[in-house]
């Protein structure tokens, strides 16, 4: 039988709301990175403050006393800059509760920053909460409770009916003199605090996978999923989720997230699966921005970045040859969509086939796509998760698409206003050949800017840049919509299909590398 870590000693005491605000404010209670994000919403608060007022039991606060250096910690909408402590109490078990504790009775004037989930008042006359809103002279604001001159000075200021100061002392005495069961374990190991924590939330509302990812990972780790997304988004290579990075991180390490994601997301991060993994995701999104795919926002699918990242954990310094057919893996999955989103079978098929054998592995991921050559159609409504949309965008970005002033429009910068949304050539034109990477400020096409009188003819390398040909832009300054996104489609479908063919290479060979006999199995790594 496997030993659980025991607790060796713990504390049971009773504190004040007002106590416990105390220790709030002079950074006495920390929050642990294994804590999951603020999820209550205003009726959650106000259910909160009515049960205390009623003086119904709201359950004990857990702690765990550590050693903490100095630190901002976030609360809500309250960051609390906190000294070095040796005797810091981390939140186990309660986090929600303190949190709309220490921001519902905190006065935002103070540091100007509020979050709406926690602007609740109390309606003098009904005796209940209420959302915060006017300012009513019966609704009190509970930030005034913890200072008694603000509370008179709050009475006089409003004009309020001074026969309701009752009912704000009764107030007053309800909230912060309600005492909170407060249970402290100290001289514990973080075993033990993880495993009480993870008993803890069995109950109420469940974990998603990547808060139990975060939540597991060890405490010295360097790196989180939101830190890793920043990071690549910084270096140019697009947005991508904190979930696609987990689940690439878990599948690259072995595991099968389809068959308990959250059990999964636990056991890699607490073996330190994220520290491992992290060259990998650096190094399959340097290959993909190398093999033309401009984003990863704009892979073929999820699963094409999983299998990216396993390969190059599994082979770190794969071999030249090997580089050069998975890049023709790439561009053809754009067409085939061998990994379909939302599917769990390419994620299996990933785990089985992307193994310790570099030569097999490529081979059985170009098995799956074929190498039969597909035309490429942009006729089709447009989405931007549709492998003619992909295609498209990614050519358009590849001609390095100019905004008047010259300015360049890189991936990262079309991202931000969202693929879905993308200027239009025409009105009413529902293919990607009717989308472009730049749009005028004062017209809702290029229609309606080319037969504005004051338009001049733009430079030809601007119109070049975004795929529009002179004979296009002629058509829309005469007002011939349909012929203009004709010209345009028929311009668009031969320039896309002739970069990706040149990168998918159709016709070539798909051998895998020949290796001597003595040959290590890896290469030199092409890529960061």
């Amino acid at each position: 039988m496997t030993s659980l870590p025991r607790a060796n000693r713990s504390h049971l005491e009773a504190i004040s709301v007002e106590d416990l605000l105390g220790h709030v404010d002079t950074g006495h209670i920390r929050v642990p990175r294994f804590q999951r994000d603020f999820k209550w919403d205003q009726a959650d608060v106000i259910r909160l403050l009515d049960s205390i007022y009623r003086g119904y039991p709201v359950g004990t606060l857990l702690f765990w006393e550590r050693p903490r250096p100095a630190e901002d910690v976030r609360l809500g909408a309250r960051v609390i800059p906190a000294p070095e402590r040796a005797d810091a109490w981390l939140v186990l078990d309660g986090q929600q509760r303190v949190t709309v504790l220490a921001n519902v009775l905190h006065d935002p004037g103070q540091d100007g920053v509020t979050d709406p989930v926690f602007r609740v008042a109390f309606d003098l006359r009904s005796r209940e909460f209420v959302p915060a809103g006017g300012h009513e002279p019966h609704v009190l604001p509970l930030h005034v409770l913890r200072d008694f001159g603000d509370l008179l000075a709050w009475f006089q200021l409003n004009q309020a009916d001074l026969s309701h100061q009752g009912a704000a002392r009764d107030l007053l005495g309800r909230l912060l003199g309600y005492r909170l069961a407060v249970h402290v374990l100290r001289d514990e190991s973080e075993d033990t605090a993880r495993e009480v924590f993870d008993r803890m939330n069995h109950s109420g509302k469940a974990l998603t996978a990547v808060e139990v990812f975060t939540a597991a990972q060890p405490g010295a780790s360097q790196v989180s999923l939101p830190l890793l997304a920043v990071e690549l988004e910084q270096q140019g290579y697009g947005v991508i989720s904190v979930e696609q990075l987990m689940n690439a991180i878990i599948i690259a390490d072995g595991r099968d997230p389809t068959r308990g994601a959250a059990e999964a997301a636990r056991d890699a991060a607490r073996d330190g699966a994220m520290e491992r993994v992290l060259p990998a995701t650096r190094a399959a999104a340097a290959f993909a921005m190398d093999a033309g795919m401009q984003s990863l926002a704009l892979l073929p699918a999820f699963s094409t970045w999983i299998a990216l990242v396993r390969f190059f954990h599994l082979h770190p310094r794969p071999h030249p040859r090997n580089l050069i057919l998975l890049r023709r893996w790439l561009w053809r999955d754009l067409y085939v969509r061998a990994f379909a989103d939302d599917n769990r079978t390419p994620q299996r098929f990933i785990l089985a086939s992307v193994t310790t054998d570099e030569d097999a592995s490529v081979q059985a991921l170009l098995e799956r796509t074929g190498a039969n050559r597909h035309p490429l159609v942009l006729d089709q409504k447009y989405d931007p998760r549709a492998a003619d949309a992909r295609a498209a965008l990614r050519v358009l970005l590849a001609l390095e698409p100019r905004a008047l002033d010259g300015h360049p429009t890189r991936a990262a910068d079309v991202r931000k206003k969202a693929w879905a949304n993308l200027p239009r050539l025409v009105p009413g034109g529902l293919s990607v050949a009717n989308r472009l990477l730049w749009g005028p400020r004062e017209h809702d096409t290029w229609a309606d800017w080319a037969q504005d009188q004051d338009t001049p003819t733009p430079p030809a390398e601007f119109l070049v840049s975004h795929g529009v040909t002179p004979e296009t832009w002629q058509l829309l300054v005469a007002g011939r919509d349909e012929e203009a996104l004709r010209t345009r489609r028929v311009h668009l479908e031969r320039e896309c299909q002739r970069y990706v063919d040149a990168r998918a290479e159709w016709e070539q060979e798909d051998r895998g590398p020949i290796r001597l006999e003595d040959e290590d199995v890896g290469g030199d790594c092409l890529v960061a």
